[in-house]
């Protein structure tokens, strides 16, 4: 089984869902969000990726 395809078709999944779906690493940098997330932050993939969701992404008055 190719991984490359299953990881596309398992984006394809995610992309199709209707809510925010973000994935987090223990760093807190995001290593994963699907469509509908960049939608609902009005940002481009590549602008998440990578970056500190909490920082990033979460009102300062929410954060703790």
């Amino acid at each position: 089984m190719n991984i490359n395809l299953e990881e596309k078709r398992f984006q394809k999944y995610l992309d199709f869902a209707g809510i925010l779906i973000v994935v987090i690493e223990t760093d807190q940098r995001v290593s994963f969000i699907n469509k509908k997330g960049c939608e609902l932050l009005g940002y481009n993939k590549e602008d998440v990726i990578g970056k500190n969701w909490f920082d990033n992404f979460i009102p300062e008055r929410m954060r703790k």
